[in-house]
Formats: structure tokens, C-alpha cells, sequence
């Protein structure tokens, strides 16, 4: 380990070092024992239960930061319409399924979640914001890389391409 001290970094001692890792343990042992605060206990309480309540996707939107986080459900039973955050992104389960660590949202999951984004008219001034797990409804805009696009014929089902490369088959590029 090593310590800036006086403009100098320099090697921690054996018995700095050694006093670090005590400091650090015990840190560990008060933390892991002291009693939680009022506020916790209902951070903890509320992600436990938002899951019953029955809210729109923007209103859930609006209260992302208390839906459990996708680590805290690895290993759990997961019912369609169950919510949750990965990567500062809110997610919905498309399928039942039993959480697995391997089944990271956007990266090959598509059947199993859906990304829950902030409701955008779909207009040049609004456009939708285009993630890999989208159908494409003709007429509306899309908005990716900094272009924005426009549908020139519905996908039907999701794709999974840049915009970019569907140009000229279900967009064009506009700006």
C-alpha cells in the first residue's frame, strides 16, 4: 500500500499496513452490527414491496431508484411485470423466469425483459431514443448516436441493428 503524505508518496510500513487492515476490520465488525436508521429500514421495506404496487411504466419511471437492483434478485422467482434497476436503467420482466447471473438485461435477453425509457412522442422534436430491443413504428422518429431517424416502414418485431444500418430499408436518416 502506499500513502501521500507531506507531497511524497511513499510505501506504507508493515506495521501501518497492519494497522490499516485492523482499522478496516473493525470498521467492518461496528458497521455490520450497529442498528439500522429509521431511513433504511423503509429503503429496505419499500424494495421489497414496490413490486406490488400496480403503476404505470412512467410513473415507475418516476420512482426507479427504489425498485431492487438486479443482483439483489439473482436466484429468484421473477413473474412477468416484476421491475427492477441494472446499470441505472428501469426493467421489466417480459416472462417468468428464475433470475440468473448470466442473464444480464440487453445482452442477449431480450424474451426475458424490456427496458421501461421516459415516454417520447416519437416526433422530430420529441424522437425516441432507440435501444437494441425495439419495434419500429412507421412515420415516428428514432434518435441514436446523435442522428435522429425516421421509420419508413414498421418492423413489426424488434430489431436488434444500429439505425444506421437500417437505412434505407425501415429508416432514413433526417438529421
Amino acid at each position: 500500500m502506499r500513502i501521500y503524505e507531506n507531497g511524497i508518496i511513499r510505501e506504507l510500513t508493515k506495521e501501518e499496513t497492519a494497522e490499516v487492515e485492523r482499522q478496516t476490520i473493525l470498521a467492518n465488525v461496528l458497521e455490520s452490527s450497529r442498528p439500522f436508521t429509521d431511513a433504511e429500514i423503509t429503503d429496505l421495506f419499500i424494495k421489497q414491496n414496490i413490486n406490488t404496487l400496480k403503476v404505470d411504466d412512467n410513473t415507475a419511471l418516476r420512482m426507479k431508484g427504489k425498485y431492487p437492483d438486479f443482483k439483489d434478485i439473482i436466484g429468484k422467482e421473477l413473474v412477468a411485470g416484476f421491475k427492477f434497476t441494472y446499470k441505472d436503467a428501469l426493467y421489466k420482466v417480459i416472462s417468468a423466469h428464475t433470475a440468473m447471473e448470466a442473464w444480464l438485461p440487453d445482452e442477449g435477453t431480450e424474451s426475458l425483459y424490456s427496458r421501461i425509457d421516459e415516454a417520447h412522442a416519437g416526433t422530430l422534436e420529441d424522437p425516441i431514443p432507440y435501444s437494441f430491443n425495439m419495434a419500429l413504428m412507421f412515420g415516428m422518429y428514432y434518435v441514436q448516436d446523435d442522428h435522429i431517424y425516421k421509420c419508413i416502414r414498421d418492423t413489426v418485431n424488434p430489431v436488434y441493428n444500429r439505425l444506421a444500418d437500417l437505412a434505407g430499408t425501415y429508416v432514413e436518416a433526417v438529421l
